[in-house]
């Protein structure tokens, strides 16, 4: 399934009413062909790019979506970043399911940094 949306979206109405700008787009077509680090830094694009705009809501999406793809491709530095900023701008809104949502992000952080903790010390342990 990985390739089969992209390429189905490839020279579609979608692509052509986005634009070679719409960087969530593009992200979102790498993410389905499987390349991950590349639809990580688009998403990372559009977010930063969102939030100088002051789109503070779909920033955190595109955060999010990045670190997700980071995970994915292996970097966790950056993933934990992401997972980060889109935490920091989910905490600004006062609804329910936003402030949810922002647990639930740092929660991942917290995931991932115990995780890289318990790393050396797991390799340490296998050791003779």
């Amino acid at each position: 399934m990985g390739g089969e949306l992209a390429e189905k979206l490839r020279g579609s109405w979608v692509e052509r009413v986005s634009g070679e700008d719409d960087l969530f787009i593009k992200a979102f077509i790498y993410e389905e062909r499987g390349d991950y680090r590349e639809a990580a830094h688009y998403y990372l694009e559009d977010a930063q790019k969102l939030e100088e705009e002051g789109e503070h809501r779909l920033a955190a999406v595109g955060y999010a979506s990045a670190a997700r793809c980071f995970e994915l491709a292996g970097d966790r530095d950056s993933a934990r970043h992401c997972y980060s900023e889109s935490s920091r701008l989910f905490s600004g809104f006062n609804s329910r399911a936003l402030l949810r949502r922002a647990a639930m992000y740092r929660e991942r952080v917290l995931k991932f940094s115990s995780r890289e903790l318990e790393k050396p010390s797991r390799l340490r342990e296998k050791q003779p």
